[in-house]
């Protein structure tokens, strides 16, 4: 689970870094990068429901599948009526994103920590 979480972080660190890099020159394709983070990113989230890791109701991961699900259910309704959510969405979408890449250095450089490696 360990190697998981580390290339899922690394993974993630390189598409938020290729994002900002490829925006400067080319800012038309920022959406399509958070669209393959984002993609990426609920891969994951499925991924630690069905191992049922980290989803405990203290842990940060939990409130994020919460924050993230009612935040789908409320586009898929208000996206086609009011087209302003768009906007909205692209300023709640990358802080999530940071968001979910902080849970994941927590839970794979943190909470993963053996008690021999503190030594």
């Amino acid at each position: 689970m360990k190697r998981i979480k580390q290339i899922d972080w690394w993974v993630q660190v390189g598409m938020l870094t290729a994002i900002w890099i490829i925006f400067i020159f080319h800012p038309d394709l920022l959406l399509t990068g958070y669209t393959v983070l984002a993609g990426w990113q609920v891969s994951g989230m499925i991924y630690h429901e069905v191992k049922g890791c980290y989803t405990g109701k203290s842990m940060p991961r939990f409130y994020y599948h919460r924050t993230a699900l009612i935040l789908l259910i409320v586009s898929m309704f208000l996206l086609p009526s009011q087209p302003h959510f768009t906007s909205v969405l692209l300023i709640v979408v990358p802080v999530l994103s940071l968001f979910y890449t902080v849970i994941c250095y927590k839970e794979t450089y943190r909470y993963m920590i053996r008690p021999l490696d503190l030594i």
